[in-house]
């Protein structure tokens, strides 16, 4: 087994969402003296990423904090428009993550990002990790304008790889992700290697770890960046 080209999952894989809601949940409870709105700090920072883990669109998201803590609608319109701006710079990485990422690219393998999400506030993610030129591909659903696990998604995804380097198969390709349903299986249907960051095993993933340094011991032995002419006549 060789790979050359490993792709990346953004959320929960590469970003500590958890930690970067909770920081900056603090940073708007400071910011906008919402303690004089009667708000209690563990109360807003436990309801906050609450609502942000259930994955609703922002502008619901924001309405609902609005609508439980009583806040002024202007108020609830700034805080969500700070939150589309801002929040990318202060994306909290995992341990490993930029190390894993560059590493990989070190080692010959062309690198790519494939996230749901919309664009534009996914690259802020990028640029606030530090990695906002670690990857020859990034590919979000926002752009493509359909989700993971949809195998069109993956298709466009390896197409584009394909044409950084020509004769690049599936199975030259690995990918990392923490969703054993919207990364590991639809990606193992392509017929790629598949890491799931996850301390769970499952047989769609050739190999699983919630550390990412472990999956980094085991990712990158395996890159070899193989050449056109090994792909024709190998």
């Amino acid at each position: 087994m060789s790979i050359a080209a490993v792709v990346f999952d953004l959320d929960d894989t590469l970003h500590d969402k958890s930690a970067t809601l909770r920081l900056f949940a603090l940073q708007q409870y400071d910011r906008y003296t919402l303690r004089q709105h009667g708000v209690g700090e563990r109360d807003w920072l436990a309801r906050y990423v609450a609502l942000h883990t259930e994955l609703l669109p922002k502008p619901a998201v924001f309405l609902a904090l609005g609508q439980g803590f009583g806040l002024p609608a202007e108020l609830v319109d700034t805080l969500a428009t700070d939150f589309d701006h801002r929040l990318g710079l202060h994306a909290v990485p995992f341990p490993g993550a930029r190390e894993l990422v560059h590493e990989a690219r070190a080692a010959g393998a062309l690198t790519a990002l494939l996230s749901n999400g919309r664009d534009a506030f996914q690259r802020s993610k990028l640029a606030g990790l530090g990695l906002a030129s670690a990857f020859d591909v990034v590919l979000t659903s926002g752009a493509a304008g359909t989700r993971k696990p949809a195998a069109t998604l993956f298709e466009a995804l390896f197409c584009q790889l394909a044409a950084l380097r020509p004769g690049l198969r599936p199975a030259d390709v690995a990918i990392v992700g923490d969703s054993l349903a919207h990364d590991i299986r639809p990606a193992r249907t392509q017929g790629w290697t598949t890491l799931w960051k996850s301390p769970l095993t499952d047989a769609s993933a050739d190999f699983s770890s919630p550390q990412l340094l472990q999956i980094h011991h085991h990712l990158i032995p395996l890159i070899r960046p193989t050449t056109p002419q090994e792909y024709r006549y190998g």
